[in-house]
């Protein structure tokens, strides 16, 4: 025991002496990291001030490091939070590329695929989610009529048009594009330039622009293998109507396809309003998908300089209208007595429309964007609607032969240009051309974005998603129109049988809400007044070797073909 205490005392010596050489080491070590910090921290300054170039190059990469770290993370934040919303929508799980191969399908095709998986996963709810990829992007297609009512009616900014740049090239900032207070102020202005009774004046210009054509068919027939007409493609003839009417209407010009189809603003037209200009300023184009600038783009930089060649030409139009009527053409001019007077036309409706409030016109700009759109829309949309008119009256001639019926008793003496108070006794062709808006949907696909997070159906969709609320869907729905839905059937719309009756929104061509189309009232008149001089001069007739064609699905759904033989009237 005597000899354990000295030993015990010597470890502990040694372990104190271990201990201070331990801090000692560990002192001199931070004294050494301080200084070679100050050295590196002298070293650091020293490049910095070298190299001025460099170092701001360096701090550049790393702070846009930093915030695309901070941008990834939100993105992948807010897609995981979308992701998780949308999926509790019914719709199939897509894969790697989501419901892109169903997005891809061209024509009819497309819109009876929408309709099969809408039944398939929408169930009773009519909504159905289609994810765009491998992403949590996605379109919710509805086809009940209180869903269409939410989303088209809805006055809270939860829902608005898409922002469609491409298509500003061609109309600026019509109400196809405007969005917002602007849109708000320029719908109030025209509005009243499109009701019925103001419509009126512009009959005798419909049906003289279809008596050319009517003059037309005739010299075909004249000439054709003994006195035979021949089968012609009625979707051009019917199109160089509707071309002759708006061009004359808006923009106050004398063209006529039939007659000289070398006009010089003619070509212009074509030019601009081209299918191939169609789909570069289309949403779905690349380019405005990648939100690419206009000048990085030959072919907007194309459209953009056909497009100024055309405003060029209305420009002097318009202001040789105003000359003429004694306007002064200015941006805040105030409208005369007598502006009723003077408004015979599209363009003069447009020229005296005032705000509201104020009292302003428009300036020639606002004008020519409305001219701009409403031909893009409107003559597209007219013809169209002829086409399938005649489509289906030679594929139902029972119905054709009702409406001539009809035409030769209201309309007298038979070959006489019909008035506005003619139309409202032509019941059956009415029906007939409510039908045809019904099953053939000119304007199939309508969308909207959410502005925000908002409730729909009773799920919750998050801000940004697009909801197609699809004409074409609605009116193929056989649980608001009935089994035989996809039948050409204008009883429906008889009245006993209540089809103009259901809910407000099942039946909606020119889409419905704040956003319905303000020229539907023009569109109809003037397919009335086409149909009825053609079935005034002529029996329509197919041909058992021109079988129908399938419809060709874009901003319009038009049929590709109408193959008709257009037989002079002998009766």
């Amino acid at each position: 025991g005597a000899r354990a205490r000295p030993l015990a005392s010597g470890w502990r010596r040694q372990a104190k002496l271990a201990a201070a050489s331990s801090h000692a080491t560990m002192v001199a070590a931070a004294a050494a990291a301080v200084a070679a910090r100050a050295n590196g921290g002298d070293a650091l300054r020293a490049y910095m001030r070298a190299n001025p170039l460099k170092t701001a190059v360096y701090l550049t990469l790393a702070v846009f490091g930093i915030y695309l770290v901070q941008v990834v993370i939100r993105a992948l934040a807010t897609s995981l939070r979308r992701w998780r919303m949308l999926r509790l929508v019914p719709g199939p799980r897509g894969g790697v590329c989501g419901s892109l191969g169903l997005m891809s399908t061209k024509g009819d095709a497309r819109l009876r695929k929408m309709r099969e998986v809408t039944r398939t996963y929408g169930g009773e709810s009519g909504m159905c989610r289609l994810w765009l990829g491998p992403t949590s992007r996605a379109v919710v297609l509805c086809s009940r009529p209180e869903l269409f009512r939410s989303v088209l009616s809805d006055r809270s900014g939860a829902w608005e048009i898409f922002e469609r740049r491409g298509l500003k090239l061609l109309t600026g900032t019509g109400l196809l594009t405007s969005r917002g207070a602007h849109w708000k102020k320029q719908r109030g202005r025209i509005s009243p330039a499109f009701e019925f009774a103001k419509l009126k004046a512009m009959l005798g210009t419909m049906a003289g622009a279809t008596d050319t054509l009517v003059d037309h068919l005739r010299d075909q027939a004249a000439k054709g293998e003994g006195g035979a007409a021949p089968t012609v493609d009625a979707t051009k003839l019917v199109q160089a109507v509707t071309i002759a009417v708006i061009s004359s209407t808006a923009f106050g010009l004398d063209i006529n396809p039939l007659k000289d189809p070398d006009h010089a603003v003619l070509k212009m037209l074509k030019r601009a309003f081209s299918g191939e200009t169609i789909s570069v300023v289309s949403s779905s184009n690349t380019a405005n998908l990648l939100g690419l600038p206009m000048w990085m783009v030959p072919s907007m930089r194309r459209v953009k300089r056909d497009v100024a060649e055309l405003r060029a030409v209305l420009r002097a139009s318009i202001e040789r209208r105003l000359h003429e009527e004694g306007g002064d053409g200015g941006d805040d001019s105030k409208g005369g007595e007598g502006d009723e007077g003077k408004a015979k036309d599209l363009l003069g409706l447009l020229l005296a429309a005032r705000d509201e409030e104020t009292g302003e016109r428009m300036t020639t700009e606002e004008v020519m964007d409305e001219v701009m759109t409403f031909f893009l829309a409107g003559q597209d949309t007219t013809a169209t609607l002829v086409d399938w008119m005649l489509r289906n009256f030679v594929d139902n001639p029972e119905w054709c032969a009702r409406v001539v019926a009809e035409i030769d008793a209201h309309v007298t003496p038979r070959g006489r240009q019909p008035v506005y108070e003619d139309l409202a006794s032509l019941e059956v062709l009415d029906m007939c051309m409510r039908e045809t808006l019904r099953r053939e949907s000119p304007v199939p696909l309508l969308g909207r974005v959410a502005t925000r997070d908002v409730e729909l159906g009773g799920f919750q969709l998050p801000a940004g998603t697009v909801v197609l609320t699809a004409p074409w869907l609605v009116h193929h729905n056989p649980d608001v129109w009935g089994a035989d839905c996809d039948a050409f059937d204008p009883a429906r719309f008889g009245r006993d049988a209540g089809g103009a009756k259901k809910h407000d929104y099942s039946f909606m061509p020119f889409s419905s809400g704040m956003r319905r189309c303000i020229g539907a009232n023009l569109a109809m008149l003037e397919a009335k007044v086409m149909v009825i001089r053609l079935l005034q001069a002529f029996e329509v007739r197919g041909d058992a070797s021109k079988p129908p064609t399938e419809a060709d699905v874009g901003i319009v759904r038009r049929p590709e073909s109408v193959w008709v033989k257009f037989v002079p009237r002998t009766d």
